[in-house]
């Protein structure tokens, strides 16, 4: 297994700082208008406060420079990104009850489920003004801009509800190809597909969108499977393990269900394999032992690793088709940056 080039990474990360930093600035302009509105404001504000890589806005700013756009124009719209995807994870961390987001309690924790739910639904609507202010975005890029923020949050909104219903119905082995379908429209589209569609979008009206896709399904995917990997180990945050918690049909888990012993799988299937509140008491800690007993994490990471390699394979045809101007180095950076997340 080839290790990636971290001079390679370490320079992408000062990328996304500088992606991160220039995101946080048009996000504290279009928060401005709500941040003397009490009970509103200053949890709207709250999670983009807290810091982190702003991965979501930073995929797309790198999407632009890739394509040749205008870098200085994508910005506001990098923040509302940002805040549609900050509105997302509100209401995720309400339907998993997860305790911690960024280091600090979550938003229904620290404030209640209400003013979540409604500071929620006030970062999806704020996140549509980039669009419709017309300062900078001529209206047919606007509209077509609009059309792809609806569809990939559509496509969250169908992951996150086909796991749910796994959950909900008992469904303890959907099967790997649905779960690689799941994690695609889940995390894929949010991750990768979408942010980059979006910059083509923007970019330039003769990029044709549908480019992206391969390489934006093995990138989100690999991302997903990480992400999942974080959860259920702990990620480093207090009061996680939210996968385990929150019985998340995993990669992890669907590994372990082909190499439990007979005694273990039938004590998952009691746990995981009934209706939602109708089987015993889920036990993490049990769960989370067999996993790392079972070589679960190493597991789905390398399955991780394989797509990483997939995506790497899909960059030289991918960039052969983008126009001449962009700086094209920025996508084979990304896919660095991300292997070698997959090996810490």
């Amino acid at each position: 297994m080839t290790i990636p080039d971290t001079r390679s990474s370490h320079y992408f990360e000062s990328v996304l700082a500088e992606h991160a930093a220039l995101t946080r600035s048009a996000l504290e302009s279009l928060l401005q208008e709500q941040i003397d509105l009490p009970y509103l404001g200053p949890l709207m504000a709250e999670y983009p406060s807290r810091g982190g890589r702003m991965m979501v806005p930073a995929v797309f700013l790198t999407g632009v420079r890739v394509c040749g756009g205008r870098f200085e124009d994508a910005l506001e719209v990098a923040a509302g990104l940002e805040l549609l995807h900050t509105a997302l994870l509100v209401h995720r961390d309400i339907a998993e009850d997860r305790l911690s987001r960024r280091g600090r309690e979550t938003l229904h924790h620290q404030y209640g489920i209400p003013l979540a739910i409604n500071a929620g639904d006030s970062l999806t609507f704020l996140s549509l003004k980039p669009f419709l202010a017309r300062r900078r975005l001529p209206l047919r890029v606007a509209f077509r801009l609009l059309c792809e923020m609806e569809q990939m949050a559509q496509q969250a909104a169908r992951g996150w509800l086909t796991e749910l219903s796994w959950r909900r119905g008992g469904v303890l082995d959907p099967g790997e190809r649905a779960y690689y379908d799941m994690a695609l429209a889940r995390t894929g589209w949010v991750s990768s597909i979408g942010p980059l569609r979006l910059a083509a979008a923007f970019s330039s009206p003769r990029i044709d969108l549908d480019l992206f896709f391969r390489f934006g399904y093995f990138c989100g995917v690999a991302f997903h499977i990480y992400e999942e990997v974080r959860s259920l180990t702990g990620g480093g945050e207090v009061g996680s393990n939210v996968g385990l918690r929150s019985e998340q049909r995993s990669l992890p888990l669907l590994i372990l269900l082909r190499r439990a012993a007979a005694k273990e799988l039938r004590r998952l299937r009691d746990m995981l394999g009934s209706p939602r509140g109708e089987g015993p008491r889920l036990d993490p800690v049990w769960i989370r032992s067999r996993m790392e007993a079972h070589g679960c994490f190493e597991a789905a990471l390398l399955r991780a690793h394989a797509l990483m390699g997939a995506a790497q394979h899909e960059t030289g045809e991918l960039l052969a088709s983008l126009p001449a101007r962009g700086e094209k180095r920025l996508l084979t950076e990304l896919v660095a940056w991300l292997q070698e997340r997959l090996y810490l």
